[in-house]
Formats: structure tokens, sequence, C-alpha cells
């Protein structure tokens, strides 16, 4: 495994992120958010894809967190963090970033290092608190 590119500079865990506090809720209207009117959540994903063929052949991991609206229908006001393998055919759960033991192939590197990232912006930016996340 390469040494990851993002530092875990909050020492999160990925059930660290469920715990987070939405300080400025109205950023979560803004890019690069959007929104699940389903579920009544706003939303960021992203995922490993680089070409047509991994849409076409599902081999793609993906992430995706939902900010909660806080009367929304179920988990209301909870923020909710779903991780994929093989474009959304099975899920990928991890306890610890960038341990090797829970690391099969570059994209399972690549999707933790995007939803580390991500959520080192939402912390940098005063979009959410970690303040009690241990």
């Amino acid at each position: 495994m390469r040494k990851p590119m993002v530092e875990n500079k909050y020492n999160l865990r990925p059930k660290d992120i469920k715990r987070a506090k939405v300080l400025k809720s109205e950023r979560l209207h803004e890019d690069p958010f959007w929104r699940n009117d389903v579920v009544g959540a706003w939303c960021l994903s992203e995922n490993t894809s680089k070409t047509v063929s991994d849409y076409m052949y599902c081999t793609y991991n993906d992430y995706w967190l939902g900010f909660y609206d806080d009367d929304a229908k179920s988990y209301a006001g909870k923020i909710k963090l779903s991780c994929s393998a093989h474009g959304g055919m099975s899920n990928y759960n991890f306890k610890e970033f960038f341990n090797p033991k829970e690391i099969e192939n570059e994209m399972d590197l690549e999707i933790q290092e995007k939803l580390l990232a991500r959520f080192n912006w939402l912390i940098d930016n005063g979009i959410v608190d970690m303040t009690d996340h241990k």
C-alpha cells in the first residue's frame, strides 16, 4: 500500500463522523452539497471512477454523507455515512482510516482519502464541529 496523501489531522474514525455537530446549516445549501428531498437531507458524495468503463463494470468505490433535516422522517438531525465498493454492489465498512488490514486495493485507499479530505474541509470551514467525537 502506498502512503496516504491525506492527513488525518483530527484523528477521526468513520464512526466519529456520525457524532459531528453541524454548526453552519446554511452552508449545507451551497455547492458542493446537493439535495435529496426523498430522505430529507443535504448530501455530499464522491467516487473513485475515472472512466466510463468504471461505471459500466462497477469498478469503483464511493462514499455518501447525508446531513438530515431536523424534521426528516428518518434520522432527523443526524449525519449518516455510507461507503461502498464494486459500484455500490457491496458495503465497504472500515473502522480506522488507512489501516492496511482494511484496504484491499487502490480504490479502498482512494475513497478513504476522499472522505477524510472532505471531512477535514467540513471541520476547517467551521461547517461541522468534532469537539465531542471521542
